[in-house]
Order: structure tokens, then sequence, then C-alpha cells
């Protein structure tokens, strides 16, 4: 019964320390007008632990991922995020309550982050949730949110576009005029894929030199590939280094395809 007795003081005084210490830090960041207590807030924050390491979130990568290749829309994306991200904080709650009665029972000297603090600790860990969760702000402003999309692949964009003059014809000439045009040049494309992107290379461009050796034997007897031989005759072991393309510019979908908003490749 005394050590009954002793331990419920115990857990009867943290708990009051610990509701006395959260009201005087009421107290303190309620006092004074608005602008204070901003600026105090923006203290508390300024001075929060930078976390160790940040780590990119898969579910970001995906969804931009299905994003670029038009597979859902960027406002489906952010909603996406958002709910993500409304899901760990919800989580952090659960775990701070648990924290909080571990606290009140061993004692009132552990210190115990409160949920804001977690929060922001959550966000500065995985910051591309957090930024594809505030596109558009939080979504409330829906023709922003593709545009913050865009920014978070900036990084990512494709380097090996070549800029030059082309003569066009343009409505109500006579004569071609020379436009600035963007060319993707098929050595320059392949070779930046190739050292960038050398997951997305294998994927969809050429998994090995085996691969390629057996696509070339494979076809061997088709009426092309002979000509195709006496091209490259002098190309030593070309079967496993040439790469075979397909291109098509007579307004095949390659984004979205069978859907009513597909893109072409000849878009402009």
């Amino acid at each position: 019964m005394v050590y009954e007795a002793v331990w419920l003081l115990k857990l009867s005084t943290a708990t009051l320390l610990h509701q006395s210490d959260a009201i005087m830090a009421d107290r303190y960041f309620r006092a004074g007008g608005h602008l204070q207590r901003v600026a105090r807030a923006r203290a508390k924050a300024a001075v929060a632990d930078a976390p160790s390491c940040t780590y990119k979130s898969k579910l970001v990568e995906h969804l931009l991922e299905l994003n670029a290749w038009k597979h859902i829309t960027p406002q489906l994306v952010q909603k996406i995020c958002e709910l993500a991200r409304q899901d760990a904080l919800i989580l952090t709650n659960a775990i701070m309550i648990d924290v909080a009665a571990d606290v009140a029972i061993n004692g009132a000297n552990a210190h115990v982050p409160d949920a804001t603090d977690i929060h922001r600790k959550i966000d500065a860990i995985m910051p591309s949730l957090y930024t594809a969760a505030n596109a558009g702000t939080f979504g409330r402003n829906v023709q922003n949110v593709g545009r913050s999309l865009t920014d978070m692949t900036r990084s990512n964009r494709f380097a090996g576009i070549t800029r030059m003059s082309l003569p066009m014809k343009v409505p109500g000439m006579v004569h071609c005029k020379s436009v600035l045009q963007e060319v993707l040049l098929p050595h320059r494309s392949l070779a930046e894929m190739y050292h960038r992107f050398p997951a997305s290379f294998a994927a969809r461009i050429c998994p090995s030199s085996d691969r390629l050796f057996e696509f070339w034997t494979a076809c061997a007897n088709h009426p092309s590939v002979a000509r195709i031989d006496h091209l490259l005759r002098d190309v030593p072991d070309w079967r496993r280094k040439c790469i075979p393309l397909k291109l098509h510019v007579d307004a095949v979908p390659v984004v979205g395809v069978g859907k009513s908003w597909s893109i072409l490749v000849d878009k402009p």
C-alpha cells in the first residue's frame, strides 16, 4: 500500500508539472501582440534541430513518374500526397499520446516534444512529400498545381536538346523563314539517358549487349537486316552495339495512349 501511494504521488506530481509547464509555455506564446507572437513562433522554428539526413519519398517519385507519362493529373498527385501527409500527422499524434503517458509514469524530467515540433520534423525529413502536398497551396489554387510539380522535376529534365535554325513555311509568306527549333539527336539522347538515367535506359532502350545480339540473330533472315549488315559491316561486333530504333512522326500518341487527352509525338 505504501509503495502504491508513493507511485500515485509521483504520477500526480509528474502530471501536474507537465500541465504547469504546458500552461506557462502557452501563456508565453500567447502574450504580446500578434506580431510578437509570430516572431516568437518563427524563432522557435528556427532553433529546431535540423534533420541529420533527408529521404526521398518513394510515393512522390512514383506519382511524379505517372504524372510525367500523363497517366494521372497533377491535381491527383497533389491530393494523394496531401492525404499521405495527413496520415503521417495522425500517426504522430498517436505517438505523442503514448509518449505523454510514458512520461507521466516515468517522471517529469523526460523531454516531451509537442506535436508541432514532430510535424515540422516530418516535413524536414521528407521534404519532397511536403512540397508535393503543398502544390498550389495544398490544392486550393488548382491552376498552380501543375507548375509546382513541374518545378520539382526541374533537376531531372532532359538536357540533350539541340537547338538549330531550320527553314519553315510561314503562313502569308512566299519564302521560307529560318526558325529556331529544338531537336533530339539520337546519339545525344541515347548517351544522356545511358549516363543520367541508367535504370530507364536498361528498361526502355537496351537491357544489355547480349539482348541486342539475340535480337539481331532472331532477325537474321529478314530482308532489311541484309541492308543493315552491308552498312555496318565495318563496325566491329555491331550486333552487340547497334540499337534498333523505330521512329514515328505521323501523329502517333506517345503518352496517354487510348485516352481522349493523349499527346502526340509531333505536338508543338
